[in-house]
């Protein structure tokens, strides 16, 4: 699992989400990432600029109490800590509904290809919805209920998909959605993204 954030800290954390790495000296952290230093000591010691009234300094170092400093402070922190990596990331992806209803034979044939070509594929399957990563940060969304309106069965649609190799399929139970789901919000589109770089 690549991080997309580190956390420094003297002793392990508990419950922390997978995407976040934990480690126990500020060198261990890659500051191009976010990175949330522990304890106002941890603080004083690896921020030359550091300030109590402060706890972001620049942009993508923070610092938080521990737990036993201050419980409240280190749980609100923590929370923002996490909403911040994941804000970071979606602010660049470009979500499109694809309306099969009125897309012209052309359009049909690209995604057609698009979505069994043998490339490797990221695909989340929630509510009736297939949420696809096509080129990097674009996610294309297809009702399964429209294709069923238009009279295609949509168990064949998922068996297909299924049966390509290439594809990494995702639904609600898997765990790189459970790890991303709370910090979204109702952004469940990027979720393919996340599961290309988790």
């Amino acid at each position: 699992m690549n991080e997309l954030g580190y956390i420094v800290c003297d002793k392990k954390l508990k419950d922390l989400k997978g995407f976040v790495k934990c480690v126990d000296d500020f060198s261990l952290a890659d500051l191009t990432k976010p990175t949330l230093l522990v304890g106002i000591e941890n603080a004083k010691k690896n921020i030359k600029t550091f300030s109590i009234l402060n706890k972001k300094i620049g942009n993508h170092l923070f610092w938080t109490y521990k737990k036993t400093e201050n419980r409240v402070d280190f749980e609100k922190d923590i929370n923002y800590f996490y909403k911040f990596i994941i804000n970071n990331i979606i602010h660049d992806i470009k979500y499109y509904y694809i309306n099969i209803y009125n897309l012209k034979y052309n359009k049909i044939k690209k995604l057609y290809n698009i979505i069994y070509s043998g490339d490797r594929k990221y695909i989340y399957i929630s509510n009736d919805m297939i949420y696809l990563l096509y080129n990097k940060n674009n996610i294309l969304g297809i009702s399964l209920q429209m294709i069923e309106y238009l009279k295609i069965d949509k168990e064949k649609i998922l068996k297909k998909l299924h049966s390509n190799k290439s594809n990494v399929i995702c639904t609600d139970a898997s765990q790189c959605v459970r790890d991303v789901k709370g910090e979204i919000g109702n952004k469940k589109y990027v979720i393919p993204y996340f599961m290309s770089i988790l």
